[in-house]
C-alpha cells in the first residue's frame, strides 16, 4: 500500500539533507519513493531541489486559482503568479502511471498545506491508498480544492488500457 507525505521546505530541506540526496542521486538514493516537487512561480521558492527524474516531478505554480499580475512595489514591474492548469494535470497522471510499485510518495511545496496537500490526496487517491493513514500522517493539510478539481477532471480524461 502506498505511503504519501506532505512536506514544507523547511521539513522538505531535513528529509534531504538527511538523506543526502540531489538531482544527481535521487533515483539510485531513494529507488522505492517517488518526489513531487512544488514551486513558486515567483518568490523565494523559485529554485527546485531535483530536476525532473524517473522518481521526481518538477511542477511550478502558485496557491492561487487564476493567474494574477502583481505590481512589484517601487518599480514599474509586474509578476505574473500562476494557477495550476490541466496541462499540469495530465502531466501529474503521467507521471503516477510510470510510478506504480513505488511504495512510497513525498509532495512538497512552501507551506505543506494547500497545493503539496491537494497533491498528496490525490496521489493517495490513485493509488487506493488508505484516507485515513493519510491523514493521520498529514493532519495539516488543506488541500486546494481547484487543483483537486483539475487532477480528477485530467484522471477521467485519460483512458488507459
Amino acid at each position: 500500500m502506498i505511503r504519501v507525505f506532505t512536506h514544507n521546505k523547511n521539513s522538505f530541506d531535513a528529509l534531504v539533507r538527511n538523506r543526502g540526496l540531489s538531482s544527481d542521486n535521487v533515483e539510485t538514493e531513494a529507488p522505492h519513493a517517488f518526489y513531487i516537487s512544488i514551486n513558486d512561480t515567483c518568490g523565494t521558492d523559485q529554485v527546485p531541489y531535483f530536476e525532473n527524474r524517473e522518481n521526481v516531478l518538477v511542477l511550478f505554480f502558485d496557491d492561487v486559482t487564476e493567474d494574477i499580475e502583481v505590481p512589484v512595489l517601487g518599480s514599474d514591474i509586474t509578476l505574473t503568479v500562476k494557477a495550476f492548469t490541466i496541462e499540469q494535470a495530465r502531466e501529474v497522471i503521467h507521471f503516477l502511471e510510470k510510478q506504480k510499485g513505488r511504495p512510497s510518495c513525498v509532495v512538497h511545496s512552501a507551506v505543506g498545506i494547500a497545493r503539496s496537500g491537494a497533491l498528496g490526496e490525490f496521489v493517495n487517491d490513485y493509488f487506493n491508498g488508505d484516507y485515513h493513514t493519510f491523514k493521520r500522517q498529514n493532519p495539516r493539510i488543506l488541500p486546494n480544492g481547484m487543483v483537486l478539481r483539475l487532477l480528477k477532471q485530467a484522471w477521467k480524461e485519460i483512458d488507459y488500457p
